[in-house]
């Protein structure tokens, strides 16, 4: 139980060391691509379709898309990222 919390403490420390270096840029640029991806997923999942899913290298993206369940879709970005874990 205290090796997991000192890994936990170390790990969120290094991240937190590490956040404005390049060395986690990859790692910020797949959180985006998870969470415009649930977008999408949801859009497709609940009937409509996806003009687009575009990821910007300044950490941040958009989905086009038409039809479909507005509730889920607005509400898959964050929910849905947690389910990619």
């Amino acid at each position: 139980m205290m090796k997991n919390l000192f890994f936990l403490l170390i790990s969120i420390a290094v991240v937190i060391i590490l956040w404005t270096t390049p060395v986690l840029y990859p790692l910020k640029l797949l959180v985006v691509f998870f969470h415009e991806s649930s977008h999408a997923l949801a859009t497709i999942l609940s009937g409509g379709d996806v003009a687009q899913l575009v990821l910007l290298k300044e950490q941040g993206g958009y989905v086009m898309s038409r039809g479909g369940s507005r509730f889920l879709v607005l509400n898959s970005g964050y929910l849905g990222s947690l389910l990619w874990v």
